[in-house]
């Protein structure tokens, strides 16, 4: 739980690289490798990558703290399940995969059950994010198929 307490407990979980080039040119793939990894440490987790990107990056502009724990759930391989309820659809955190390192009861008590309110804004707001990205996706791609 220490490598967790660390993330937690930084000022800032991402300081950067230099800022993006103003003129005409590439980013450099270094750049593009930091800002991929912030918002989602393990891409190889293909399956919630999308769901992830999302929530992390509502996550570091609202709440640095809370963005540091979430990256390090997400470092240890926690997923996200998009969950249908009375309320409607909603992400749940599944933090099984930690569970071979980590006390569950230690995860829940002092980790996720303090943050219950915060983390379950941050993770609708991403869901907002998430569909919001994805209908923008889907009318460029029908533009670009009517051309």
């Amino acid at each position: 739980m220490a490598r967790l307490a660390r993330l937690v407990n930084r000022e800032r979980p991402f300081h950067g690289p230099e800022p993006l080039p103003t003129k005409s040119g590439d980013v450099p793939v270094e750049v593009l490798d930091q800002i991929h990894l912030r918002l989602d440490p393990r891409p190889d987790l293909a399956e919630d990558h999308r769901d992830w990107m999302a929530v992390l990056a509502v996550a570091e502009l609202e709440d640095p703290k809370l963005y540091g724990l979430l990256h390090g759930l997400r470092c240890g391989g926690a997923r996200l399940e998009l969950r249908r309820s009375a309320r409607g659809q909603h992400y749940r955190i599944d933090y099984k995969p930690l569970l071979g390192t980590w006390d569950e009861q230690e995860l829940r008590s002092r980790w996720l059950e303090p943050r219950r309110h915060q983390i379950k804004q941050v993770l609708d707001r991403g869901l907002m994010v998430k569909r919001a990205a994805d209908r923008s996706m889907a009318r460029k791609e029908a533009k670009d198929g009517a051309v």
